[in-house]
């Protein structure tokens, strides 16, 4: 496996694409990993108005993570990516108080924090410890010195008290909320159990909550940084994780294929 990664480490950013399009086509006729690909995007959009493209859009996905793959050793290639609305981490923000960024694993999100940070908005990033560790493997090791760069990378430790207390004044602190929990939520139409650290600390702190998505214009891909929603206009967190989860989702809806491993981003409910 070390040897792939560092033949991947090899191949010009610039073919890349051509690379993993030969690639695909050689695989596509193993119905095994056909299969594999169609129940990712089967989990994610089989209870929206998409779901006649699920195999469509399974080669798709294939297409996406192998590009993924490749380019998380290209730092330059991901790390400066279009960054529209930064203002609302920046100039337009309260330097008074905190803010949660909200992301989603979509995209090449690991350089998503290299290219806030060059538009002036360096965050701490919330990691779970276990890809921090040796036998989490050289993919994830990269994954995360790609994600470093210019941010701090910062280990979701010792529960929610310890988390919120990290939320000092000025602070910008990346969570994600597509992540196994025990919450009961919705997402993409289908009742899932996930996380509810995000909404919870937010009401905990008064810290704003400020979404980044994943866009495409007629240039290609860019961030979104988006107006911050308030918890106090919520009614109580679960209403708030709620709305969180809505929005990412039509990002998401919009780009379906980008999002890594669908299966492994929410718990399913057991009938």
């Amino acid at each position: 496996m070390q040897q792939l990664q560092q033949v991947r480490r090899l191949v010009p950013a610039r073919y890349i694409p051509a690379l993993v399009r030969w690639r695909l086509d050689k695989i596509w006729t193993d119905l095994e990993f056909r299969r594999t690909q169609e129940e990712q995007m089967r989990f994610l959009l089989e209870h929206t108005e998409r779901a006649a493209e699920i195999p469509e859009l399974a080669h798709a996905y294939a297409e996406q993570m192998m590009l993924r793959a490749y380019l998380r050793w290209h730092p330059r290639a991901i790390s400066r990516q279009r960054v529209r609305g930064i203002e609302w981490l920046t100039t337009r923000r309260d330097a008074s108080r905190s803010i949660l960024v909200s992301f989603t694993h979509h995209h090449r999100y690991e350089g998503l924090w290299p290219s806030l940070s060059r538009a002036g908005a360096p965050c701490k990033v919330l990691v779970t410890p276990e890809i921090t560790k040796p036998e989490a493997g050289i993919a994830f090791q990269q994954h995360l010195r790609v994600a470093g760069r210019g941010s701090e990378i910062v280990l979701a430790e010792g529960g929610t008290e310890a988390i919120a207390e990290m939320l000092q004044p000025g602070v910008r602190l990346a969570m994600a909320p597509d992540f196994p929990g025990r919450t009961p939520v919705t997402f993409l139409g289908r009742p899932v159990l996930g996380s509810f650290g995000t909404a919870r600390i937010a009401t905990m702190t008064n810290s704003q909550v400020v979404l980044v998505t994943v866009r495409r214009d007629e240039a290609g891909p860019y961030v979104r940084v988006h107006e911050p929603l308030e918890p106090a206009e919520y009614a109580d967190p679960g209403d708030l994780l709620a709305d969180i989860l809505q929005r990412h989702g039509e990002a998401i809806l919009a780009w379906p294929e980008a999002l890594e491993a669908p299966t492994a981003r929410f718990a399913t409910v057991e009938p």
